[in-house]
């Protein structure tokens, strides 16, 4: 098995290909569910679905809003969920914690890490592309960065929730693949990318 899974709508449904292969990897597993991206009030019921979804498969399941403080606290779990939600926050982790260093050692150690939408799109090594197409769309993606540096595990840029996008969305990541000479790899809910890093 591979151990990195990127998702696009993970495990707040458990009727599609993605949540059955969450369900059979992670029964009887002890889960980290990683918050961050919903502290801005993104994806809250997603959060809660996930977490009812997980306790419906294990005993053994925390929600953690990660910070310096506690962030030596994701080695000691099975698997790792990164809801979705806000990119903002999980881009402050990358660049305060050191993110990049701390998920390759859990990784080399044998943990495996889910990472859904916003948690899916932090692993390319740069999320200008995210921005710069959804801007204008919500207030959140309309914020000029300093720095749009992900944790870059993947050599590829993720498109989630492909399936809800409008065309002149879909459109747009055509375009600005093209103009910018970038692998942009849509995923639909339900559908996952695996990696072994």
């Amino acid at each position: 098995m591979k151990n990195l899974i990127l998702t696009s709508n993970g495990f707040i449904v458990r009727d599609n290909k993605c949540a059955d292969y969450i369900s059979k990897i992670c029964n009887g597993k002890k889960i980290l569910i990683i918050d961050n991206a919903t502290l801005t009030g993104s994806n809250q019921k997603g959060l809660e679905a996930v977490f009812n979804n997980f306790k419906d498969i294990t005993n053994d399941v925390t929600v953690l809003t990660l910070k310096e403080s506690n962030i030596k606290q994701i080695y000691d779990y099975d698997y790792i969920y990164i809801c979705g939600g806000d990119l903002m926050p999980l881009l402050d982790l990358v660049h305060q914690l050191d993110l990049s260093s701390h998920f390759s050692k859990y990784l080399r150690n044998g943990g495996v890490i889910v990472g859904e939408s916003a948690g899916a799109i932090i692993f390319a090594f740069d999320v200008r592309y995210y921005y710069d197409i959804k801007r204008g769309t919500k207030d959140k993606y309309n914020i000029i960065l300093k720095n749009y540096n992900g944790v870059g595990f993947i050599d590829i840029n993720i498109f989630p929730h492909w399936d809800k996008q409008i065309d002149k969305i879909k459109q747009k990541v055509q375009n600005y693949s093209r103009e910018h000479n970038i692998k942009i790899m849509p995923i639909e809910d339900g559908e996952y990318i695996e990696y072994s890093i």
